[in-house]
């Protein structure tokens, strides 16, 4: 990369400043902008052979970016555009904070049209998932101890009265209880002796459906069940992905009722619910460490006071595209969280040149508002360039036949758009308004 860098991308620059020279425009390079001598650098003579593209301003009418920068800090749209801002930003925050969903949707990573897609798609809406739970007995057991019985009997009936519990699809203490009600003309309870239960119990294991159906769910040492297997029907909801966190809790408090740890349940899809459990301190964590690190950066080229600036805009930036994500069903998993880490990153961009602009124009003790004029004049061509080059960059993901290219495609949209409105309209805004304080403490204590 860094040999690239020194090679070809130097090139390009090199390309690039004789285009500026040459006044033609960024994207047809072919076509003059107007008389090639309309670009001359300030404090040097046009026969000298070095140029500071820094300092290289056009003469002549003012240029679209210095006209919106001049229409930028009139007072009445400065307060336009905070109203705007807020107004929007909250509505978005809102939105993001309160319905984004969590988890993932199958239907994402499958391509347009497909087979196993569409059966999702149908089964979700309509029918739910219909899984198994298993049920594993961590104590020991003694099917001869009524007290066991019970223990057992009251986890079964728990689980049984959950909601979205469908019936046991294997469950060896039901069969053993059926058996001995049939065997011994009376059910198996608390008035069963011992020595009944006892000889009930084995001879119940010695039958032929016994040992076919649940000669693995049964792990005996001796006489006491040390272990055991119960399987239970039910429907998940798959389109809801904190239901179905709290329908997990639900199954584990029954299948432990007593608090003792008397058995644990288990589906494959509580390890997606593990994950989606964690989804939201990881995403602060995550999002709050890439903006420490943006901050301390910032540091080191900006004044305190700039680089607070910035990343109160990237948090900005960071709620609004949680509430685009809430608008367009884009949920919040480990590869959305990528995304919003990236866009921590191209935030700064956006934001960073701004501040950093209009804080070399204001040590030159240009007031806020020129500073502020310089700084978009000079960097938000640059920006905005950036920024549809990313847009570029990703563009043609919108037209993919797989869903999971077109959310990211949407993450980007919604990064850049976000990102450049921000960068270009409110950060200077901002700084119009702390440099303009700034400016009257100054004058105060002069």
């Amino acid at each position: 990369v860094f040999i690239v860098q020194i090679t070809f991308f130097a090139a390009c620059l090199a390309l690039d400043a004789r285009r500026i020279l040459s006044n033609r425009y960024d994207v047809l390079p072919c076509i003059l902008r107007g008389s090639a001598e309309v670009y001359v650098e300030r404090g040097v003579e046009n026969d000298e052979k070095e140029v500071n593209m820094r300092e290289l301003k056009p003469k002549g009418t003012p240029s679209t970016i210095a006209k919106f920068a001049d229409f930028l800090v009139r007072p009445w749209v400065s307060g336009s555009v905070i109203l705007a801002f807020a107004i929007v930003g909250t509505v978005m925050a809102t939105s993001g904070l309160t319905t984004l969903k969590k988890g993932i949707k199958i239907t994402d990573f499958l391509p347009e049209g497909s087979y196993v897609g569409t059966y999702f798609a149908k089964r979700d809406l309509y029918f739910g998932e219909i899984d198994t739970i298993e049920v594993i007995t961590k104590a020991t057991i003694d099917p001869s101890s009524p007290q066991d019985r019970a223990l057992l009997e009251s986890t079964l009936s728990e689980i049984e009265a959950l909601d979205f519990t469908v019936g046991w699809s294997s469950c060896w203490y039901n069969s053993w209880s059926e058996w001995h009600t049939t065997a011994y003309s009376s059910a198996l309870d608390g008035s069963t002796s011992v020595s009944d239960a006892r000889a009930s119990f084995d001879a119940w294991l010695a039958t032929d459906d016994a040992k076919e159906k649940f000669t693995n769910d049964i792990i005996l040492d001796e006489s006491v069940i040390t272990t055991s297997k119960l399987q239970m029907l039910f429907l998940f909801s798959t389109m809801d992905t904190d239901k179905a966190v709290v329908e997990m809790y639900a199954t584990r408090e029954a299948a432990d009722p007593s608090g003792s740890g008397f058995a644990l349940a288990f589906n494959q899809n509580f390890l997606w619910m593990e994950r989606f459990i964690t989804i939201d301190s990881l995403t602060v964590n995550t999002l709050l460490g890439a903006l420490a690190g943006v901050f301390v950066i910032c540091l080191f080229f900006l004044g305190l006071s700039s680089s607070l600036l910035v990343c109160s805009v990237v948090v900005l930036i960071n709620l609004n595209i949680v509430g685009l994500m809430a608008l367009w069903d884009v949920r919040l998993n480990v590869a959305s969280l990528v995304i919003l880490i990236l866009s921590v990153g191209f935030s700064v961009d956006y934001s960073a040149h701004i501040a950093e602009g209009y804080q070399v124009a204001a040590a030159k003790g240009l007031p806020a508002e020129a500073a502020v004029k310089v700084s978009v004049t000079e960097m938000g061509v640059s920006v905005m360039n950036g920024g549809v080059s990313t847009l570029l960059a990703v563009v043609a993901l919108s037209a993919s036949k797989s869903e999971g290219f077109v959310v990211l495609f949407k993450m980007f949209l919604g990064m850049v758009t976000f990102g450049l409105l921000h960068g270009v309209v409110l950060l200077p805004v901002l700084l119009l308004l702390t440099g303009k304080a700034r400016d009257r403490w100054c004058t105060k204590a002069e």
